[in-house]
């Protein structure tokens, strides 16, 4: 279950936790790391709400009071893997 609510009447623990990429074109990028705030900025291929990756991607976001930067909304992971490929943008 991804994040699961905290309640008393329920126990949980912690067993994947998996770290967010920036992901862009070949030499797209050039630093070897970027802050979330730098990526946020950047031209974002994204899945549209109520997609997982995005509602993580969006609560970090409002937590860190950073908007994103999304110029294209995508369903499907090929497609969004093709757009990013030929450089229309970044993704998480």
């Amino acid at each position: 279950m991804h994040d699961p609510p905290r309640r008393s009447d329920i126990y949980s623990e912690v067993l994947i936790s998996e770290q967010l990429n920036l992901i862009g074109a070949p030499d797209a990028l050039t630093r070897e790391s970027h802050t979330f705030a730098e990526a946020a900025t950047m031209s974002l291929v994204m899945p549209p709400r109520p997609n997982y990756l995005r509602l993580i991607v969006d609560r970090v976001a409002d937590e860190q009071s950073v908007s994103l930067n999304v110029v294209q909304r995508v369903e499907g992971v090929w497609h969004l893997k093709a757009l990013v490929r030929h450089g229309t943008g970044f993704t998480l």
